[in-house]
């Protein structure tokens, strides 16, 4: 399946919001969003039955990424990693403490022939052992364009989606 309006193959099932997706989901018309432009539409997807995602938060999957990370907007600047990324927030591993709902802004750093991408703001949204969630809050268009491009590029050489929550997105039947 393609995106409508970019044209690529890079979408997921997104969740059904209102009784009209729940209902439309009965003759097989399932809403989607694309993980490129963000776009989300509807689709008839004839005998095809999606089960329903497990209660996440997130409309578009992280991929699994190794890139440096400056975060900023602490006292003092740190470094990290960005081992997930979408275009809408990044996992970053990192030693320092964040706390939810700090806003950083983060310097993904993709490549040495390649100037960084800056997120001026972004919310930490969930904190685990040494790695926190960081949501995109304000972002250039820009930089998002650069963003969209590195986690295409990033999808297309194979890094898959990161995270357990996957299975709950395969089709049945």
């Amino acid at each position: 399946m393609t995106c409508p309006k970019c044209r690529r193959g890079f979408v997921r099932c997104s969740h059904r919001s209102g009784p009209a997706e729940l209902l439309l989901s009965l003759v097989y018309v399932y809403p989607f969003r694309c993980q490129y432009c963000a776009h989300r539409f509807r689709a008839w997807r004839p005998g095809r039955r999606y089960a329903r995602p497990a209660p996440e938060r997130r409309e578009y999957d992280r991929i699994r990424a190794d890139i440096p990370v400056r975060l900023s907007g602490l006292p003092g600047s740190a470094p990290g990693r960005a081992i997930e990324l979408s275009i809408n927030g990044c996992t970053v591993d990192t030693d320092v403490m964040l706390a939810n709902g700090a806003q950083v802004e983060v310097k993904l750093e993709p490549g040495p022939d390649a100037r960084p991408i800056t997120v001026p703001a972004a919310v930490v949204h969930s904190i685990r052992a040494g790695a926190a969630g960081l949501v995109f809050t304000e972002l250039a268009a820009p930089e998002r364009e650069r963003l969209r491009r590195l986690v295409h590029d990033l999808a297309a050489r194979g890094g898959g989606e990161a995270g357990s929550a996957s299975s709950a997105r395969t089709p049945i039947g």
